[in-house]
């Protein structure tokens, strides 16, 4: 062994030690109660192997009455997973007077064939009376409609012949015989019908309240959880014989797709794991582990069409300990790394192993089928699925904590978002256009002090509509974005007189609205980076027109112009040395907002033209 796989053991060893003392323990109890078992009358059973299934009753009588067949008096049958027929002879004539009114049940729910020939008196002349169970005879049985074949003898049974049984079963070949008083049938049926409720209850309240979780947090291990629980309620119904009593008419569906359904549910059981884990992200060790196990379902589904049912079963019961052995050791793994929740998968585990291994030795015919041998890994999965649960909750709860600081780290990071798009937005405003404007200002305090003074209060309103950035508007009336340009206009105009041009062209629409510092930046980059670059007096145009359901803006200049690339080169970079606010945050400020950003159509050294529509409902109030 490698030295990862020798760790690995001894870390594992004490849990592996108690696993398997706990499986003997409940093992040895079985075998304890057989060897205990008290029959009154210690009916003598003979039985035939018919290796053909095609032995018919005359035949059977024969063998009987002609060759020496096996015995048996506990009314444990345990032939494994064998592939034949079973005939059964019942000595009617040791039968006591209260077993005569007592009924007969066959411990196997799974059976697939279980025919009763009773021999009945008519007249002088005893006839034998055929009485079918089991799901192959849905629609036919002549029996008590139980979870299991439970027979009542006929009124005119002839009790001094013998009765013959004929048994198969395709999963495993494994019966208990027993007769039991007409009271204590019904109270065993009850006890039992009462079991199956709460515990099936329990296996769609947890399903449908992993399903409410789903649609809530769209957690993929909460929906995997709810096909788990629901796909071993569905098989665990097959194992128990339920479908035969609620589900009549379907039981062959169900009883002939049993072991798919135990494909699927350890299939559902393997992507749970992976996705409460993480094992593609936390623990790819376990990624590997599981996958390995995916591909075994996927030959076992294969194994289902073309292999018998026998061996299919046998390769279903393996796999489930295996998987269940697997995904114990995983969440071990976790736990150790931290993973705190896994705690619960570790106990839950424990007793899927265990109820695997109680049901494995069961088909195999190690021991009788029995309430307990029965129902052990109903029990076990009813368990395990509350543990489960229990770990989904905590994983809720760690989500929601999660989302709480998630929520907290964001409003943060929004708030540090705004004040930094309000510092590079302002950062347009370079120290060199407040120094020449101030120097502007300053001389003209001499020269002409009136137009000093409204120079002074457009730097004033321009510097107000910079920083004052209406942190929670994300739409700002026309006039003040207007109010803004024009401010900027006429410093520009001022700082280099006769070189601008600006016009105006706006359609009359009452209360429009649009996004505060667009228009300003686009007019600021229209004027440094096309007019001002062309050394001769240039024109810019602010238009506002009006397009079916849409008001379109645009900005254009008669500057240089741009060529594709630099087009392309503007809207995809949000900050340009030098250039203050690039072009591409304005586009990417108006397509979260409407959907469609900026469109700039340009003639290199002729003109250029950008532009942007929003619709009428969104910019008017």
């Amino acid at each position: 062994m490698t030295d990862k796989i020798k760790k690995l053991f001894k870390q594992n060893i004490i849990l592996l030690l108690v696993v398997t003392l706990i499986f003997f323990l409940v093992f040895f109890a079985i075998k304890h109660a057989e060897k205990n078992n008290n029959h009154p009358n210690k009916i003598t059973y003979d039985y035939y192997e018919d290796t053909t299934g095609g032995l018919a009753l005359t035949d059977i009588q024969m063998i009987f009455s002609e060759t020496t067949v096996s015995q048996n008096t506990t009314g444990f049958f345990m032939f494994g997973n064998s592939k034949s027929t079973y005939w059964i002879r019942i000595p009617l004539k040791e039968l006591s007077p209260a077993e005569r009114e007592a009924r007969l049940f066959i411990y196997n729910p799974t059976v697939a064939k279980a025919v009763l020939y009773l021999p009945v008196q008519n007249g002088d002349m005893t006839s034998y009376e055929a009485r079918p169970s089991g799901w192959f005879f849905i629609g036919e049985q002549q029996d008590d409609h139980f979870v299991y074949p439970a027979f009542s003898w006929d009124s005119n049974t002839n009790f001094n012949q013998d009765a013959y049984l004929e048994l198969f079963s395709p999963f495993t070949q494994n019966y208990t015989l027993d007769l039991l008083p007409q009271q204590e049938a019904d109270q065993t049926k009850q006890a039992l019908l009462s079991l199956y409720g709460v515990l099936f209850g329990i296996f769609f309240a947890v399903a449908i309240h992993n399903l409410f979780i789903f649609l809530e947090l769209r957690e993929a291990a909460n929906l995997y959880y709810f096909f788990y629980v629901l796909i071993m309620a569905v098989y665990q119904g097959c194992l128990l014989g339920i479908y035969n009593v609620f589900a009549p008419d379907y039981a062959a569906f169900f009883m002939s797709n049993t072991l798919l359904f135990s494909l699927l549910n350890m299939l559902m059981a393997i992507l749970f794991f992976r996705s409460f884990f993480r094992t593609k992200w936390l623990f790819p060790t376990y990624e590997k582990w599981a996958k390995g196990l995916l591909t075994a379902v996927f030959i076992g589904a294969v194994f289902v069409l073309i292999a018998p049912s026998t061996l299919v079963n046998l390769y279903a019961h393996s796999l489930s300990l295996i998987g269940g052995l697997s995904i114990l050791f995983m969440a071990i793994g976790a736990f150790r790394k931290n993973y705190s929740q896994a705690r619960f998968f570790i106990v839950g585990w424990l007793f899927i192993i265990v109820g695997v291994g109680i049901s494995f030795c069961r088909n195999a015919g190690w021991i009788s089928n029995n309430v307990v041998s029965l129902n052990i890994i109903f029990l076990a999965m009813a368990l395990n699925s509350l543990f489960l649960s229990t770990a989904l909750v905590q994983r809720v709860k760690l989500l929601m904590a999660e989302k709480e600081v998630a929520l907290k780290n964001y409003y943060e990071a929004a708030e540090l978002a705004k004040s930094r798009e309000l510092a590079f937005l302002q950062a347009q405003i370079k120290p060199h256009f407040l120094y020449n404007t101030l120097n502007i200002i300053a001389s003209l305090c001499r020269i002409d002090p009136l137009k000093a003074r409204e120079l002074l209060l457009d730097l004033g309103e321009y510097l107000h509509h910079s920083f004052d950035f209406y942190p929670d508007q994300q739409l700002v009336p026309l006039e003040t974005e207007l109010n803004g340009v024009r401010a900027f206009v006429r410093i520009e105009q001022a700082r280099f007189p006769n070189k601008l041009r600006v016009c105006y062209e706006l359609a009359e629409i009452n209360h429009l609205m649009i996004p505060p510092l667009i228009l300003q930046p686009l007019v600021e980059n229209a004027i440094i980076h096309g007019i001002r670059k062309k050394g001769t007096c240039g024109t810019v145009m602010i238009r506002t027109t009006q397009e079916n359901d849409a008001i379109v803006f645009a900005v254009v200049d008669d500057g240089i112009g741009m060529t594709t690339e630099q087009i392309t080169e503007a809207l995809s970079h949000e900050w340009h040395k030098g250039k203050g606010v690039g072009l591409s945050n304005i586009h990417k400020r108006l397509t979260a907002l409407y959907g469609q950003g900026l469109t700039i159509k340009s003639i290199p050294e002729e003109k250029t033209e950008i532009s942007f529509r929003i619709g009428k409902r969104e910019s008017t109030q």
